[in-house]
């Protein structure tokens, strides 16, 4: 749990820092040392940029710990002394994150700034488009039937597979830089009247939409201010309501309240968020809505990018690098065929940087949720797959008569009474006289992977049926 700054404080110093470009890194740094008791600290800030040191940072020889800088690209902090509790470090990391990311703010219109990055971000992603269709599903496909076919380890296609997989691995890096570019679009930002800008940033959503749908806008007074400035909030508030009419959205309500929506499943998200105020920013929509698998994805760059769309499919990307500097998360909660509901929750400015910004919380409602039963005999992997099913709200049952997946590696899957909905395989091979599997996936703890080929596994199963 998070708690409002002292105005005085190192850290309150360090956040006010933020506001100057270039940000002065090693004011940062004395600040954090001083905040943290630390004798010197280095950051290194990626290939080909120089170090910060501060204190005594060049001289001691005695160990040092290290940290990744969450958001930054190849960044690490070392710091001299005594090892801060992460809790203490957190918010430090944050600030640190949102100051490298302001690095290349040193000049120019922020309006210009914002549009300019997206238009990058998203004629990148136009040149992929034309690159993922041999990837992703496909090559599994490919890979199982070669197979099926007894295809020998040294045949021409497995040697044309892996030129396919050397490529996706060319492109998932593509990505990565597509990613890095979002960052120029982190603050924090100086706060302003927040309601006024929220409410501005809103009511172009009011009225009549594309296709005949209809806008409906509610903001309450005295809201929170927050380290938000009207392009970002303009930015945020377009993408909601663009992503609501893709789904076919007759109705959208965006709102902007002090409180959550009164949904039980979003009340109780709320309840883990940092303590303190928080701007809540809400998009309803009775569009085509959400299963598991889309939700446990939501947030993907490119996952939903619409058929014969020229968007980018990379809204919520520019949202979630948004929300990353300021310490923002996003909840989604979807019912298929009746409407979706993204909320976001913004902490107030004495929050400024509370960690864990840009996070998507699936929240999956009962009847929704798909049952999995679990046999893998690695503990190890097996305790990352429930990990990963919870968190992605699916729900775990420990008899395979009641699941619609089944999630086994071969030893476990000679326990196999069936039939589920589907049998997805981790590794390979599989028991003599069973059914073949309708996904395989090696064993490695790969989320992205093992949500999709799940997915791909009952979507596979529901074509046969």
């Amino acid at each position: 749990m998070s708690a409002p700054t002292a105005p005085n404080s190192p850290l309150a110093r360090a956040a006010a820092r933020l506001t100057v470009l270039p940000v002065p890194m090693d004011d940062l740094l004395a600040d954090l040392c001083d905040g943290l008791g630390l004798q010197g600290a280095s950051l290194m800030m990626g290939t080909g940029l120089d170090t910060v040191c501060v204190g005594r940072a060049r001289e001691l020889e005695g160990p040092s710990s290290v940290q990744p800088v969450a958001q930054a690209t190849e960044s690490w902090l070392h710091l001299h002394g005594e090892a801060p509790s992460a809790a203490a470090l957190a918010p430090w990391l944050g600030l640190l994150s949102a100051a490298l990311a302001r690095r290349g703010q040193a000049g120019g219109d922020p309006l210009n700034r914002l549009f300019t990055a997206g238009g990058l971000m998203r004629s990148m992603a136009h040149d992929m488009r034309n690159l993922l269709g041999v990837f992703d599903q496909n090559v599994t496909f490919v890979e199982q039937s070669l197979e099926e076919a007894g295809i020998g380890p040294d045949h021409a296609a497995q040697e044309d597979l892996q030129q396919v997989k050397e490529a996706s691995g060319r492109v998932l890096a593509y990505v990565q830089r597509i990613h890095e570019l979002a960052h120029i679009l982190q603050g924090p930002w100086p706060a302003d009247d927040s309601a006024a800008s929220v409410e501005r940033a809103l009511m172009a959503h009011e009225g009549p939409l594309e296709g005949g749908a209809r806008g409906v806008v509610d903001v309450q007074p005295n809201l929170p201010a927050v380290a938000l400035d009207l392009p970002r909030l303009e930015l945020i508030a377009q993408e909601l309501t663009t992503n609501a009419l893709q789904a076919g959205a007759r109705r959208v309500r965006l709102s902007a309240r002090r409180t959550p929506p009164p949904e039980p499943l979003i009340q109780a998200w709320a309840q883990t968020l940092p303590v303190g105020p928080h701007l809540f920013l809400t998009c309803s929509d009775d569009g085509v809505g959400m299963d598991v698998f889309v939700l446990a994805r939501y947030g993907e760059a490119l996952y939903c990018h619409p058929p014969r769309s020229d968007r980018a499919g990379l809204g919520l990307s520019l949202i979630r690098s948004i929300l990353e500097a300021v310490g923002g998360r996003i909840a989604v909660t979807s019912h298929s065929g009746t409407g979706t509901t993204v909320t976001i929750a913004v902490p107030g400015v004495e929050h400024p940087a509370p960690g864990a910004g840009g996070t998507v919380a699936p929240l999956v409602p009962e009847s929704e949720r798909l049952a999995v039963a679990v046999r893998l005999t690695d503990p190890d992997y097996r305790r990352w797959v429930h990990e990963t099913l919870r968190v992605a709200q699916f729900d775990i049952v420990p008899g395979i008569s009641d699941a619609a997946v089944l999630v086994a590696d071969r030893d476990g899957a000679e326990q196999y009474l069936g039939p589920p909905t589907s049998l997805f395989l981790i590794g390979k091979g599989w028991p003599a006289g069973m059914a073949r599997p309708d996904a395989v996936m090696p064993p490695r703890t790969d989320r992205d992977g093992f949500i999709r080929r799940l997915s791909m596994a009952v979507a596979r199963r529901k074509k046969r049926t």
